[in-house]
């Protein structure tokens, strides 16, 4: 019962750090395209 608990809360937390993560990373990319435009 408390794993899948603990699972149930860690998934959305997980999910959330890669995508800002991958935003991140997405954002360093276009700025070193776009030399630094935005």
């Amino acid at each position: 019962m408390v794993p899948f608990l603990v699972a149930i809360l860690a998934g959305p937390v997980c999910a959330g750090a890669a995508m800002i993560f991958v935003r991140q990373r997405l954002i360093e990319a276009a700025r070193e395209e776009t030399r630094g435009y935005f």
